[in-house]
């Protein structure tokens, strides 16, 4: 798990810092609740594989294939939880 969290810190901090470099110089503008939107589905993306294994075991389901299938699964499944959160969000909002 540690070495999932040092890539995805170093990453988020890279961008952080460039975001904000860009927004002094006024070339962009922030908005805090989407960037942490973006931190949050990020951190999902990267995590779900190992998470995800955890709460859903498809390791057995998909054990003769040679790629790991279970791991894609978990990653798609991911996005489109974050899809329909996101489409219910803006549709309360809205």
């Amino acid at each position: 798990m540690v070495d999932l969290l040092i890539p995805l810190t170093a990453y988020i901090s890279i961008i952080a810092v460039l975001c904000l470099a860009l927004s002094q110089r006024k070339l962009i503008k922030i908005k805090l609740n989407w960037s942490l939107v973006a931190i949050a589905l990020f951190s999902a993306y990267v995590l779900a594989p190992s998470m995800l294994n955890t709460l859903l075991p498809l390791e057995h389901l998909f054990a003769q294939f040679a790629w790991p299938w279970a791991d894609k699964f978990s990653v798609i499944t991911c996005s489109f939880l974050a899809l329909l959160l996101l489409w219910l969000g803006q549709k309360n909002l809205a």
